[in-house]
């Protein structure tokens, strides 16, 4: 693929993983009422620039799950440091990007990029509504828009993981979605 049309289909990509972690949907709102616009489009810039950032770390090779955890809790601590004044606030009265968002945003971009060749296989799939539903016991309730605890997230792993069986996480979440698709049923 030429740069051209690489250029064209990353920039969807990362307009796409932006989006499914801001959408506003079921649980807490990403913004605090009343802000503008302007402020938002420039908080979707900072959030592609650091898929960009941290995208780089897993084009080396594997990354284990350690470290996996402290990027998704770093990445959400610079959000939350940097636009904490325009984002929704947490029971302390902090504006804060949480975990469950924060996963969704570099989960869903390893995918694509792995998915599109560019790296290799990600530690974790994208825990959204339809792939956390599809987990075993209480923590099926869980909303992905509403968690800020890494263990939370280390618990959906390990229930994805049972899940999955055999397979890899990215494998299993790819099937499970590619399967919900009514475009690909066979």
């Amino acid at each position: 693929m030429n740069n051209g049309k690489w250029e064209f289909i990353h920039n969807e990509i990362l307009s796409a993983s932006v989006l499914a972690s801001v959408r506003q949907g079921v649980g807490r709102p990403v913004y605090k009422s009343g802000t503008d616009d302007s402020d938002k489009q420039e908080f979707r810039n900072f959030l592609k620039q650091k898929l960009l950032e941290y995208a780089e770390k897993y084009k080396s090779g594997k990354i284990s799950d350690d470290n996996h955890f402290k990027n998704i809790e770093k990445l959400a601590k610079e959000i939350s440091e940097t636009y904490g004044k325009i984002l929704a606030k947490d029971k302390f009265g902090v504006g804060k990007f949480r975990i469950g968002r924060t996963q969704k945003l570099l989960n869903l971009y390893l995918k694509y990029l792995w998915c599109s060749g560019k790296i290799n296989e990600p530690p974790h799939c994208p825990f959204d509504s339809i792939v956390i539903g599809n987990l075993d016991g209480d923590i099926k309730n869980t909303r992905f828009t509403e968690f800020d605890d890494i263990d939370i997230y280390k618990n959906l792993v390990e229930m994805a993981r049972k899940k999955a069986d055999r397979s890899s996480l990215s494998e299993w979440e790819l099937n499970l979605f590619n399967k919900r698709n009514p475009a690909y049923r066979k």
